[in-house]
């Protein structure tokens, strides 16, 4: 790997920390503040500054688009790391901090962290109508 690259995949690796972090903050009020003003920036970054092939496809086209392997023994879908496109791949990393990191996972956890994306935004989406709604 180059050094450019590593530094392109640590600063992803470092937005989508940030943005996890500041998604789970949003959860206590006394953080919003902060927590909306890092998503604001981070989702600044993701407009000026889209990191892979798949920066603009939103979690239901990553659903889609990501090829499920079917195993036989036993029988269940597994997704490849090597087949989710970045972003995708690093926030499904990020959101597995302290799991054990494998070449592929079962499809179930990947359709899970998606859910679990989609809700996250719906609330943030939710938050901000009713906040703008209050000023």
């Amino acid at each position: 790997m180059k050094i450019s690259e590593l530094i392109e995949h640590l600063q992803e690796l470092d937005r989508e920390r940030a943005r996890r972090d500041a998604l789970w903050m949003m959860q206590f009020p006394k953080h919003h503040a902060k927590s909306l003003a890092d998503l604001d920036l981070i989702e600044r970054l993701d407009a000026e500054y889209p990191v892979g092939e798949a920066a603009a496809w939103s979690a239901a086209e990553a659903r889609e688009r990501v090829p499920q392997l079917r195993h036989s023994d036993p029988p269940y879908l597994r997704v490849r790391l090597a087949d989710i496109p970045e972003p995708w791949r690093t926030r499904m990393r990020v959101s597995m901090h302290g799991s054990s990191i494998f070449e592929t996972w079962a499809a179930g956890d990947w359709g899970l962290f998606l859910s679990d994306w989609e809700r996250a935004h719906e609330d943030l989406r939710n938050y901000r109508t009713a906040r703008g709604a209050d000023q």
